[in-house]
């Protein structure tokens, strides 16, 4: 009862929801089907594209990057990828990601954060064994798709085409909408793929007092003064819900094993409890002789089983709680709890209602028979 009440809880805390952590603030992610050459987020091009409708995009935050096409490293990726996904992005995004007080919005793993981990990707690289293209990954492509470490510090290599790049982690991401790519400078994408040009995706953050309005404008500005190049944008909570249903779905599976297993183990109690208090029979008949109601027994056997179920599911329940703890102190959101603490109730109130049924049906033996047996 201890181990499978553990698994449900532990499971759930463990399950993740979008939240600004996750998007960094970040409202819409845009990509292109054609690279566009011109700086999207100079205001005199915006001007000179959109015309009156620029002012949509004047309080707006938009970080170009550079795209090298690769194998997807999301969790939507089955397989591992031999050939993963390049971003260049540009320096725009050291201050894009922070906040008033001057931290970064993104939410971080194992990662020093006295000063922004974005800066470490403008240190230059040529990609061989001896100088690393500094890297920033999603935890989740670094272990699951990527099969690494997902470490700060991490060296690995990767080859495009007939070149080996090889790369190390300055920053691990945690549950972000920047998951399956490897996030690189874009000096050092320039200089490793050069034949690449232009940008295809975008990181568009609009101004932390707009409104939902606002922010739609900012999405048609964008879609229409580049819809020539395929331009289209999605809203960056959406990108991260699809991801993390990934990884909730898997452990939305371990909790369904573990409340059949509760079932199980509630049932096998029930059972345990009736066969233990029919060896006590002409214990029972004997209290009974002399003068035990028989409601009294009925309670007696009540409170000795039904301390045993809440027993197990009170040590199950606090050792998830110290398991989830690190994740609760570092702020991670996690889904509500209503649905597991539902499903533990029930198992309670089954549970209890086997326990009185247990000693109800053991009452219910004759007394002299009872009493002839333990002859």
């Amino acid at each position: 009862m201890a181990m499978a009440s553990f698994l449900i809880l532990a499971m759930s805390l463990f399950q993740a929801q979008p939240d600004r952590r996750g998007t960094g603030g970040f409202a819409w992610v845009g990509k292109s089907a054609q690279s566009i050459h011109v700086n999207v987020a100079d205001p005199k091009q915006q001007r000179q594209t959109l015309g009156d409708k620029s002012q949509a995009l004047a309080d707006a935050t938009i970080i170009p990057v550079r795209v090298r096409g690769g194998d997807d490293a999301s969790c939507n990726n089955l397989y591992q990828a031999s050939e993963p996904q390049v971003m260049g992005i540009t320096p725009g995004i050291q201050q894009a990601d922070r906040n008033k007080e001057g931290k970064t919005e993104l939410a971080w793993f194992g990662t020093d954060l006295q000063q922004s981990p974005w800066g470490h990707l403008e240190k230059k690289a040529n990609g061989t064994r001896e100088n690393p293209v500094p890297v920033i990954l999603d935890q989740n492509t670094a272990l699951w798709a990527l099969h690494l470490g997902g470490y700060v510090g991490e060296r690995f290599a990767y080859q495009f085409g007939e070149k080996t790049v090889h790369f190390q982690t300055v920053g691990v991401l945690q549950n972000t909408i920047l998951q399956g790519s490897l996030w690189i400078g874009e000096a050092n994408f320039q200089k490793v793929f050069p034949d690449i040009g232009g940008y295809r995706a975008f990181l568009v953050k609009p101004n932390a007092t707009a409104t939902k309005e606002q922010i739609t404008e900012i999405r048609a500005a964008l879609e229409s003064g580049w819809a020539d190049e395929g331009m289209s944008c999605a809203s960056a909570e959406g990108i991260l819900s699809r991801l993390l249903a990934v990884q909730n779905t898997y452990l939305s599976a371990f909790q369904l094993l573990g409340g059949l297993g509760l079932l199980l183990g509630t049932l096998g109690l029930g059972v345990s409890q009736l066969r233990s208090a029919l060896e006590r029979k002409s214990e029972l008949a004997a209290m009974r002789a002399m003068g035990f109601p028989k409601g009294r027994l009925v309670w007696a056997l009540f409170l000795e089983n039904g301390w045993q179920l809440l027993r197990g599911l009170g040590i199950g329940m606090l050792c998830a709680m110290a398991a989830s703890a690190p994740v609760l102190f570092r702020g991670n959101s996690v889904v509500a709890l209503s649905g597991p603490l539902t499903m533990l109730a029930c198992v309670i109130v089954l549970g209890l209602i086997f326990c009185v049924l247990a000693a109800a049906l053991a009452m219910r033996q004759p007394l002299l028979g009872s009493l002839r047996s333990d002859r």
